[in-house]
């Protein structure tokens, strides 16, 4: 006999939560990615909506955080449609992305073979990811509506590869992970409401500008050095060395805040970069647990001065 009346499941009209996809949902969704990283198996940070690809918007931008792969979410009501399968290709082409996320309350059986295709005709190993998700909101008699993913579509192999992807390798990449989780733990703790990223085994970390294509990273470098840096790349030279010397042009008041800078157009290369370094003696192989909590109250403090400093220009570029 059972104990307790069980309910019966509702599915709820998305219109009826979400007046506007793109006002109101991609917000949404922006703000419980999590939901999302947990039925995907992976962990979506540092993202950002309407984000320009040319004369067109792509839902959200965002990293992998195990990899630092580039993410694309194309979101849409309804059922799948030719238009919203030519931005998927448009967005993951414009902004390189490594993985693309096409989600709708259904899809269509066409749309589902051509996301079955393209990964299975791609290499795993150097070409893009596609998922198809269908969205749902379900409730039981009168509870409030749930959000529901469901994956119809995925790369072979999904689940091993990521698993594989996460983990350090060798003696170095440990090293990195852990000097990178103690450096963004203290980080956190200094900066509540910043929105805290997964250390990944390699030389680097960082987290968006609040601008597309910057970056604030720490980095170690060459010449036994670690960097507090701003890293510019939209994906286009010009438009990379347009927002350096926009940039630059405050120089002065920007080092007042922060100390003498070093501002590199990096010849040669596609990026710019605007950075602070400190010699810490070594590499990160000669480095003990010991020296880490010295260069890591550099790092935090030189990042927390930065990163207000450049903020207050990167807004009004």
């Amino acid at each position: 006999m059972l104990k307790q009346k069980l309910g019966r499941k509702q599915v709820v009209e998305v219109r009826q939560v979400f007046e506007k996809e793109s006002r109101d949902f991609t917000p949404w969704l922006n703000e419980n990615l999590d939901l999302l990283s947990e039925k995907l198996n992976l962990e979506i940070i540092d993202s950002s909506i309407e984000e320009d690809v040319g004369e067109f918007s792509c839902d959200i931008v965002a990293k992998d955080s195990d990899s630092n792969r580039t993410i694309v979410i194309e979101n849409q009501f309804g059922v799948t449609n030719h238009d919203h399968l030519g931005k998927i290709f448009t967005y993951a082409a414009g902004r390189s992305a490594d993985i693309i996320i096409w989600i709708a309350e259904r899809f269509r059986e066409e749309h589902r073979k051509t996301l079955e295709w393209l990964n299975e005709k791609v290499d795993p190993e150097s070409g893009p990811s596609f998922f198809g998700i269908e969205f749902k909101l379900l409730k039981v008699e009168d509870s409030p509506p749930a959000p529901d993913f469901e994956v119809v579509v995925q790369p072979n192999d999904w689940e091993r590869s990521i698993k594989i992807s996460g983990q350090p390798k060798s003696e170095t990449s440990k090293s990195y992970f852990e000097f990178f989780s103690q450096l963004i733990d203290r980080y956190s703790k200094a900066n509540p409401k910043w929105r805290k990223v997964k250390a990944m085994a390699q030389s680097w970390s960082g987290f968006g500008a609040g601008k597309s294509g910057l970056y604030f990273n720490w980095a170690f470098r060459s010449q036994n050095r670690i960097s507090v840096e701003l890293y510019i790349d939209t994906g286009d030279r010009n438009e990379n060395e347009k927002i350096f010397e926009e940039l630059q042009e405050n120089e002065h008041a920007i080092e007042e805040q922060v100390g003498e800078l070093s501002w590199e157009k990096l010849e040669g290369r596609r990026a710019c970069r605007i950075a602070a370094y400190k010699d810490v003696g070594g590499s990160i192989k000669s480095l003990s647990v010991s020296d880490y909590p010295q260069i890591i109250e550099w790092a935090a403090t030189t990042m927390q001065s930065f990163s207000r400093a450049l903020s207050n220009y990167i807004r009004s570029l």
